[in-house]
């Protein structure tokens, strides 16, 4: 039921992590926060990517764990939302889907983005003191 295969997902993250290195950017993969655990699996999910909730959050699982795994093997820089996820702030943060975010689960993906790309990347370090990305708060 997947849209995109383990590998073709692992593979799509080499090829796009590549390019982007190859044009200078520094390559930061990032994990998909859910709510499926803690707020259950949306019925919409639920045969269409998978065949239970019990699959849905394993898959969901397993990708994230391709994220790491392809980031480790690479060299990249990881932004690990998926595991800095502030549980007692799930229903603020995601919509009732589970995947998709609420406007403060936006805004606090870009924070979490903002704050960890000087860490991620050396060369960034400063930038966010300068301001350089204080317009995604």
């Amino acid at each position: 039921m997947p849209r995109v295969s383990r590998d073709e997902y692992a593979a799509n993250l080499e090829a796009i992590g590549e390019l982007a290195g190859a044009a200078g950017a520094a390559v930061v993969l990032i994990t998909a926060p859910t709510s499926f655990e803690r707020l259950g699996v949306h019925p919409a999910i639920v045969g269409t990517f998978a065949a239970d909730a019990a699959q849905a959050i394993e898959r969901h699982r397993e990708y994230n764990d391709i994220d790491r795994e392809v980031a480790r093997r690479r060299g990249w820089g990881l932004a690990d939302l998926a595991r800095e996820m502030p549980d007692e702030r799930t229903p603020e943060l995601m919509m009732t889907d589970g995947i998709h975010f609420t406007a403060a689960g936006l805004t606090w993906v870009a924070e979490r983005i903002a704050s960890s790309i000087p860490a991620l990347d050396p060369r960034l370090h400063g930038l966010h003191d300068q301001g350089a990305v204080s317009a995604v708060r």
